[in-house]
């Protein structure tokens, strides 16, 4: 599927939406929903490649989309630098008002991860994150 940009501001439509009308903890509801229900694929590369196939993934998302990581790979552990992250960078050179990223925008990242990870058997953590598209996530082997 090719990359398309107008998604990142979709997406943050959505999730201002679910915000604004049900709250924070109702949007975080959704975001797990997601993460249990559409990554199924995804959830069986981590489970049979370990942490090479987090990295690979994640290298090929975001160089499609235009982005900007550098991975680290240790013996049992994975960290992912996210130095330009596509969403942000479209949604912030866009003159839509409505993509304009919702404060918490990076959580989905931290809650599907999380929950991807689980499913895989590892464990994840979001270490750092600016809000404004640079951020650093862990993933570990148990």
């Amino acid at each position: 599927m090719a990359a398309i940009k107008e998604w990142f501001g979709g997406f943050n439509v959505i999730f201002n939406w679910i915000e604004k009308q049900f709250g924070p903890a109702a949007l975080e509801a959704y975001w797990r929903h997601i993460a249990a229900t559409c990554y199924t694929e995804v959830i069986a590369k981590f489970k049979s490649e370990g942490l090479d196939g987090v990295r690979d993934y994640f290298e090929d998302i975001f160089k499609k989309d235009g982005g900007l990581i550098e991975t680290t790979r240790q013996p049992g552990c994975l960290t992912i630098k996210v130095i330009k992250c596509p969403a942000f960078m479209f949604m912030n050179t866009s003159d839509n008002p409505c993509f304009v990223p919702i404060k918490n925008y990076c959580r989905h990242d931290e809650i599907i991860n999380a929950r991807l990870a689980q499913q895989s058997g590892l464990n994840f953590r979001m270490t750092a994150c600016t809000h404004h598209g640079q951020c650093t996530w862990e993933f570990a082997k148990d």
